[in-house]
């Protein structure tokens, strides 16, 4: 059940009720009366009177955060006007143009609600009761419950939140036909309505200068019986059938039977606090008519009965629907869902260029990786190419050599060594070997270099007698060196096995030239540096 408070504020003191609203009713905590310091006046200075407020709340152990407060009938203005039959939805503004040819304010002065009352059949016009009170009364309320820590949800009128008490009452008819008299006291001030159905349809004051309750009876009796006899409208004087005494016996035990003597309606007396829906956990109040307001505001807010008034939140023509605002917010949605679409669209196309971008990138990477741990092989094999490119097919000069060998029975190869070339150093071929006579030596270096196709020239040439040989006394050593522009030689024959060491090349010779002697046993050895 939250918590919430009810506060009337008078000229001199703040009423108020601490309570329970739920929907079953109203538990009621605290009733207190609160008199203003003369020092402080509420209209000049709304802050230090909220601080005075909240000080007093807190003595008073009031937890509550929320509030609803009732304005006195005193400051406000009850008008009964009628009004053409028009549709519910139209009554605002017709009402605030009538209010303000009758007012003697102007209404941006005002605060205005009104009660729309029933319709009489077969009528064609209705009444509506105009209630208007000091806009600044309304901004000081609000200014001072603020500074309090108060949150004021509803801003009513006195006699109509009592009504909300009297429609509690078991013996209520609900009968619209019917009229009820109810009357409450705040002290000197005497308040008096008049309901039809659940409608307020006239609210009237009277201050009362008597201060005994005997001197002021036949002062209430005399200012009721004026306003009976006044009765215009929604109904007359003949149509009140009962009379509500809000407030306790003590108050309104000797009233009640000289005004039912007086008027004749059945009159009863009804304590607000015994009212149906509400349960008291504090000691009651001896002014018991004073909190009748209050406790039908509270009465209000769990199962309202009564038709209320609400200062802060008026009655408003319904809002026109905005056809060319809902079209606005047509188109808006069409586009918006177009450019999702659309953007949904490019978002999952570019989501996908980019998963290709991502993959491709990582491909690259890999290969660069692979790449750069190539670089090494690379450069060894581009190197060996290099190499290879540059040596000389030995197997094939060797076949070219051939041709210029004499007969092996006057000379032999014992030795022959193919040396690449250096820098500027062309290849080479050393050759060591036998021969039977130093001359025989010496025309095979002039017959390998004077022949026709110049192959190759003779660099060293040398020749001494050694005694190994019989048969073959001489030694000698020659390096040939293999011209630039030498014709490139093919391997005609067949490779020779892969062996670190072949037998002696013996050269194709005449039949006449056929080998004999020691030098056919002869030994050659192939090495490349």
């Amino acid at each position: 059940m939250p918590d919430l408070l009810a506060l009337e504020f008078e000229s001199k003191k703040i009423l108020g009720i601490d309570a329970q609203v739920s929907p079953t009713g109203v538990r009621i905590r605290k009733c207190f009366e609160l008199e203003i310091p003369e020092s402080l006046d509420l209209a000049t200075n709304t802050t230090e009177a909220g601080e005075w407020l909240k000080q007093q709340l807190k003595d008073l152990n009031v937890q509550a955060t929320q509030a609803v407060a009732t304005l006195p009938r005193e400051i406000a203005v009850a008008r009964h006007i009628t009004m053409p039959d028009v549709p519910d939805e139209e009554l605002p503004e017709l009402v605030k143009y009538q209010a303000g040819l009758k007012s003697a304010l102007p209404l941006d002065q005002l605060a205005l609600d009104f009660l729309p009352l029933p319709k009489a059949e077969g009528a064609d016009a209705r009444d509506v009761l105009i209630t208007t009170v000091p806009k600044q009364a309304l901004q000081e309320i609000n200014a001072i419950t603020e500074a309090a820590g108060l949150q004021v949800t509803k801003a009513g009128l006195s006699p109509v939140s009592a009504a909300e008490v009297a429609l509690r009452s078991a013996n209520h008819s609900t009968d619209t036909a019917a009229g009820s008299l109810v009357v409450t006291r705040h002290g000197p001030r005497v308040e008096i309505s008049i309901l039809k159905g659940a409608n307020v349809v006239f609210s009237h004051f009277t201050q009362i200068a008597s201060p005994t309750t005997a001197d002021a009876n036949p002062a209430i009796i005399a200012a009721i019986a004026r306003s009976m006899m006044g009765l215009t409208g929604p109904i007359t004087s003949q149509e009140v059938a009962h009379a509500w005494l809000l407030g306790s016996q003590e108050e309104f035990g000797a009233l009640a039977p000289a005004l039912e003597k007086r008027l004749n309606p059945s009159v009863q007396i009804l304590d607000p606090f015994e009212a149906t829906g509400v349960i008291v956990r504090t000691e009651l109040p001896q002014n018991r008519s004073a909190y009748s307001a209050l406790v039908g505001s509270l009465l209000a807010q769990s199962q309202p009965l009564a038709a209320t008034v609400d200062y802060l939140a008026p009655r408003r023509p319904p809002v026109k629907p905005n056809h060319a605002r809902r079209r606005a917010i047509i188109g808006t949605v069409v586009a918006a869902c177009l450019a999702l679409a659309v953007g949904g669209t490019m978002y999952f196309k570019i989501n996908k260029l980019n998963k290709t971008i991502t993959a491709m990138r990582a491909d690259k990477q890999r290969l660069d990786e692979l790449a750069e741990r190539g670089e090494p092989i690379l450069e060894k094999v581009q190197l060996l190419d290099e190499w290879t490119a540059d040596r000389e097919l030995w197997l094939d000069e060797m076949t070219a050599l051939n041709r210029y060998l004499p007969p092996a029975d006057r000379a032999f190869f014992n030795q022959i060594q193919f040396n690449l070339g250096t820098g500027n150093n062309p290849p080479k071929i050393s050759l060591d070997g036998f021969s039977r006579q130093r001359s025989d030596a010496i025309e095979l270096g002039e017959r390998i270099i004077r022949h026709q196709d110049q192959r190759y020239g003779l660099f060293q040439d040398g020749q001494k007698p050694d005694d190994k040989d019989p048969y073959h006394p001489w030694k000698f050593d020659m390096e040939l060196l293999l011209n630039d522009d030498a014709p490139v030689v093919k391997l005609t024959t067949a490779k020779p096995k892969a062996d670190s060491k072949t037998e002696a090349v013996t050269p194709k010779t005449p039949a006449d030239d056929q080998p004999s002697g020691p030098a056919a046993d002869g030994k050659t050895e192939e090495t490349a540096s």
